[in-house]
């Protein structure tokens, strides 16, 4: 047995490994045709799912790993990637080949869902002070959604995902540090 040294460390290891259960279990039956809807339909609606491994994963790197000893954040985080990479795996099997994208999909992937749970679940005064100020607006659509439209364009946007081809050329904005784009005034006027 590997030893964590705090019960959230010990459930954010099962949560994400149920999670990745709950993934490979669904993916087979999926029936969106597009993959890139499918996967990211499929990890939106199963985060969506488990509140729990949200909010540990929210807490993992601001307050889990800075309550333990570099031995129990080893064994943690093992736990963990191993669980990564079974998830990894399954997501093999709808977008193909992409193993130099991994490392950049797990980390978007995580904040995207940690960042759109925190969103979704605001504190009692921001609720309060939504229904008092029609201007403050919480997601419009919820977690889920908004998970499932992120995931596709962080997807979408791996540079040659799914593929053994070459990525796209960058546009000139982001090769050239010296270009940027231009922010006017009125871009923030009301």
């Amino acid at each position: 047995l590997r030893y964590f040294g705090s019960r959230e460390a010990i459930l954010l290891a099962q949560e994400y490994d149920a999670w990745v259960d709950a993934v490979c279990d669904a993916l087979p039956r999926a029936g969106e045709p597009d993959q890139v809807e499918r996967v990211s339909g499929v990890l939106a609606a199963t985060a969506a799912e488990q509140p729990l491994l949200c909010e540990l994963l929210i807490a993992a790197p601001t307050v889990l790993e800075h309550n333990v000893t570099s031995d129990e954040v080893i064994a943690f985080k093992l736990a963990v990637q191993a669980s990564m990479q079974r998830l990894l795996v399954a997501l093999t099997t709808d977008l193909g080949e992409w193993t130099l994208l991994q490392g950049q999909f797990v980390g978007g992937l995580h904040s995207l869902i940690t960042g759109l749970w925190a969103l979704a679940h605001p504190s009692a005064a921001l609720i309060e002070a939504m229904a008092r100020e029609p201007r403050i607006q919480a997601l419009p659509h919820g977690m889920e959604a908004a998970t499932r439209e992120a995931l596709a364009t962080l997807i979408s946007g791996l540079p040659g995902w799914g593929s053994h081809t070459a990525p796209p050329p960058q546009p000139s904005w982001s090769v050239r540090r010296e270009r940027h784009l231009p922010i006017h005034s009125q871009d923030f006027a009301e």
